[in-house]
């Protein structure tokens, strides 16, 4: 497995983390040998006039376009601060839109999904928080494997953003986590 790549920083009052895809190359050239059959057997029906070939064949073509853009250039963001994470993703050529949901209590996430490979943890992360009648609620769940050094850092960032939250609200001097 390759180990998708985590940028985070924290500015003091959110998280910015971008979690990119690191696909192999086999994986790459499977991709595009596949797009390249699948584009000229669109060519080849389209010339000899089959329609209803060429249209199905369009339509495989256009679910995979959007898994291989993904594999090549894909990106998945997210922003959480005290009050709410939101979350888009990037397939190089287009973005999705921005979703923002919203939480009550400190957000915090469970790893799933979880992989080993050559002695090293892969997981995804589900996050979750507590609604105003302190249910816990799911907020959302990450498309992408991390590393357990990864999840780590991501969860001192996380810490961060509630501690100075709590000393901004109760006027106490920052404290640091070592």
């Amino acid at each position: 497995m390759t180990i998708n790549e985590l940028d985070i920083r924290y500015d003091g009052i959110c998280v910015y983390a971008t979690i990119a895809v690191r696909a192999s190359i086999i994986a790459k050239i499977i991709l595009s040998f596949v797009n390249l059959v699948l584009l000229s057997a669109i060519a080849i029906f389209s010339l000899e006039k089959v329609p209803l070939a060429a249209v199905a064949f369009s339509l495989l073509e256009f679910f995979l376009i959007r898994f291989t853009l993904w594999n090549l250039y894909g990106e998945e963001w997210l922003i959480i601060n005290a009050r709410s994470m939101s979350y888009q993703h990037h397939y190089g050529f287009f973005t999705t839109s921005l979703r923002t949901i919203p939480f009550h209590r400190k957000i915090t996430f469970i790893p799933y999904d979880e992989v080993k490979e050559n002695g090293q943890c892969y997981s995804k992360l589900m996050f979750e928080s507590y609604d105003q009648n302190n249910l816990p609620q799911l907020i959302y769940y990450s498309v992408l494997h991390l590393h357990e050094k990864d999840l780590e850092r991501f969860n001192k960032h996380i810490d961060q953003i509630f501690v100075d939250e709590m000393t901004f609200s109760y006027e106490m001097p920052p404290v640091n986590l070592n």
